[in-house]
């Protein structure tokens, strides 16, 4: 967008493009590793497996959904990681490959 208002192409003007909804996909499904378990509909049951990255520093996702909010952060502190997971659900809590099998609530790792 131009400082005037207008757009430096009509043939262009999305911001819905493919290319942000796909880092934003990653941040949600890697880096804070929330997922829907694919037999189930629609986050009745979730894994959350987050891949911690030090470049990234830590994040704080979260989604809303019918059962309730769903929430995935991780910061480093010192040379641990350490893990907060909120899941309104029955969740698969996955952190460096261990899972955790746990009931709907606050985990902390």
């Amino acid at each position: 967008i131009r400082d005037d208002g207008t757009f430096w192409s009509t043939d262009m003007n999305s911001y819905n493009h493919y290319a942000y909804g796909s880092v934003v996909d990653w941040l949600y499904s890697v880096a804070a590793g929330i997922k829907p378990v694919e037999d189930k509909a629609g986050f009745d049951e979730v894994v959350i497996a987050p891949v911690p990255d030090k470049r990234l520093g830590s994040i704080k996702a979260s989604l809303d959904t019918a059962y309730g909010k769903i929430q995935s952060s991780w910061h480093y502190e010192d040379d641990k990681i350490c893990y907060e997971i909120i899941t309104p659900v029955k969740a698969t809590i996955i952190i460096n490959g261990e899972k955790h099998f746990v009931e709907g609530g606050l985990h902390i790792f």
